[in-house]
């Protein structure tokens, strides 16, 4: 049986302990800019993030009846992004060729219908011609109800945000030999109260009679829990750094930060 001070030398001398004695010469800290992608991957970190998507797509697709088979499955991942970020993930994920779902600074953030939303016509009048032939199941009024239907169903309450009634509520509409014709597409947008910025953009499909697009511009912390990505305690061990890291500020934080600083008092002329 060893001794006690055979276990303590042991313990001195294993190689964890040699580590931690020369942390310093064989893991300098390394500087990562908040907010910024990380220069670096695992193969646990794209597990850990193909997870979070997948538990994403599953509970916005179900709250929102899409046409999809449940539960999401990677046989369904037609496209897969994923970037390491000091403030967690950011990363999309697309399902069935049609819906892709995004997250970001700690939240779902994104969603869109490939086939239906704005992106899908903008730039090309022989899908805007074939839009204006398909069937529209909505009038203006029915879409602003089915875009405050679909957002209290991710338990987001306006009155909870402050937001009041939709700042912009618009169809899209399609001039073609100077005939404007009526597209089964309408856009409902959420602002600030003094009007500076949008909170929450929604695009309302009249063919699908569903959501075709969504954009928060919403930290995390005001969402429900079921729409926050909580960076995980671990998350720069999976992604294989040091426990040194310094962080410094994006340009623009440290700017805002010299904006708000005590400027010195200035010299007084020489005379």
């Amino acid at each position: 049986m060893k001794t006690l001070l055979q276990i303590v030398a042991a313990l001195l001398f294993t190689p964890t302990s040699v580590f931690c004695a020369g942390q310093k010469n064989l893991h300098p800290p390394i500087t990562l800019q908040r907010g910024g992608v990380i220069p670096t991957n695992t193969a646990t970190f794209n597990a850990y993030a193909l997870g979070v998507l997948l538990s994403n797509a599953n509970s916005v697709a179900e709250q929102w009846r899409l046409d999809i088979s449940f539960p999401v499955t990677t046989n369904q991942i037609t496209r897969l992004v994923a970037n390491p970020a000091t403030n967690g993930l950011s990363g999309s994920i697309q399902i069935d060729g049609k819906y892709g779902f995004g997250v970001s600074d700690g939240r779902f953030y994104s969603f869109s219908d490939g086939r239906h939303y704005s992106q899908s016509f903008i730039y090309s009048d022989e899908k805007k011609d074939s839009l204006a032939s398909m069937t529209n199941l909505l009038t203006l009024e029915t879409a602003v109800a089915m875009a405050q239907d679909k957002l209290h169903k991710l338990g987001i309450g306006e009155q909870k945000f402050g937001l009041g009634k939709p700042g912009t509520i618009a169809q899209w509409k399609y001039e073609s030999n100077n005939v404007i014709y009526p597209l089964p597409l309408y856009v409902v947008r959420w602002q600030t109260t003094s009007g500076d910025y949008f909170v929450i953009e929604m695009e309302i499909s009249g063919v699908t009679s569903n959501v075709a697009k969504l954009h928060f511009n919403l930290p995390a912390e005001r969402l429900p829990q079921s729409l926050r990505v909580p960076t995980p305690t671990n998350y720069f061990q999976m992604l294989g750094l040091p426990p040194n890291i310094k962080f410094v500020p994006h340009d623009h934080e440290r700017r805002e930060r010299w904006k708000h600083q005590a400027q010195p008092e200035p010299l007084p002329l020489l005379n």
